[in-house]
């Protein structure tokens, strides 16, 4: 059984980032964003500080934040990195935030593993 931190370690102890090291061996960072008591997940290019890939939150709706809507996986079509690796790389950080009770993503130490259903992908 690999751990998230054998796969997708962070970028040091105390930091929310954690690194996703491609195929070629470049590196992207996951970072975790929180802007209005909302936590969303974005995949940044760090030679760039472009956003490869952005985690929108589900919401449940009602109130002023308007119609419910499901978690959705926004991918940039011109990046470079596989799809591939950004999908699997997201759902490890899901399902590993998922097994910790739905808290943050940098708190998540899980195993690493499949079977989570739900998100949208759009690229």
């Amino acid at each position: 059984m690999h751990m998230l931190s054998d796969w997708l370690p962070k970028k040091s102890a105390l930091s929310r980032t954690r690194l996703l090291v491609a195929p070629d061996g470049s590196q992207y960072h996951w970072k975790q964003v929180t802007n209005w008591g909302s936590t969303s997940l974005r995949l940044i290019d760090p030679e760039t500080q472009e956003t490869v890939a952005q985690v929108r939150s589900a919401r449940t709706g009602g109130g002023f934040l308007g119609k419910p809507r499901r978690m959705s996986l926004h991918v940039r079509s011109d990046t470079a990195l596989s799809l591939n690796a950004i999908l699997l790389s997201f759902i490890v950080l899901e399902q590993a935030r998922r097994e910790q009770g739905a808290g943050s993503y940098s708190d998540a130490r899980g195993a690493a593993g499949a079977g989570m259903a739900g998100p949208s992908v759009t690229f």
